[in-house]
């Protein structure tokens, strides 16, 4: 007998938030937006467990005193994921992601993932891939403003890829996990000083992407 069941969860967020950033003699005002909304529906079918919905995200940056800065990111978007136990001791997820951004444009974002379990050993394999659309907020900005800050050319939106193995191992009390991780991106924002005078910085996309890799231990 094959079990059916079906559930519909809506999610609404909102924020406002209104700053004065002083940086030396120079004041900096401006006002943080969010709104957030999504509608999903989760359900069960034989060994899968599947999710489906739409989600759309309003972002607006209004800064007062350097509007040259500011941005309104609209990005609605739809995602999928499945989960399937192919035995008691393997499991594959797999999703993905349409996001429509109303400036930098459409994106897809996949990822997959398999998790096995075999006598105290867990082991997870996974994989995937994403965006970020930039913005003028940085580390940078944040400790010394908008004022000095220059983008000299439009800027891209930067995409990662990214893949792990971990293994974990529990023993008693104890558990040990080792990680196995990589990941690249294109066109990474970059913030470079000394534009012009000493005091005045530049942000811009790199033509090379950068990568990570590394190994982690944890017990």
């Amino acid at each position: 007998i094959i079990r059916q069941r079906y559930v519909v969860t809506a999610r609404f967020a909102a924020s406002l938030q209104n700053h004065v950033h002083r940086f030396g003699e120079v004041l900096e005002h401006d006002r943080h937006e969010m709104l957030f909304g999504e509608l999903a529906a989760r359900g069960t079918h034989g060994r899968n467990t599947w999710v489906a919905g739409v989600a759309s995200e309003r972002e607006a940056y209004r800064p007062k005193d350097v509007p040259r800065f500011a941005y309104q990111y609209v990005t609605p978007g739809v995602f999928v994921q499945d989960d399937i136990n192919i035995t008691s001791w393997l499991s594959l997820s797999a999703s993905g992601r349409a996001d429509f951004h109303n400036q930098y444009g459409t994106f897809f974002s996949p990822r997959l993932s398999a998790l096995a379990r075999w006598k105290g050993w867990t082991s997870r394999l996974s994989a995937g891939q994403g965006f970020f659309a930039p913005t003028p907020l940085t580390e940078e900005t944040e400790a010394a403003g908008l004022s000095r800050l220059a983008i000299p050319a439009p800027l891209v939106a930067e995409r990662g890829r990214s893949a792990s193995l971990d293994v974990t191992r529990n023993l008693g009390p104890a558990s040990f996990t080792t990680t196995l991780f990589t990941s690249t991106v294109r066109h990474p924002i970059y913030v470079e000083r000394g534009v012009e005078r000493g005091d005045r910085y530049a942000i811009t996309n790199l033509p090379e992407p950068t990568t990570n890799r590394g190994l982690e231990f944890l017990g």
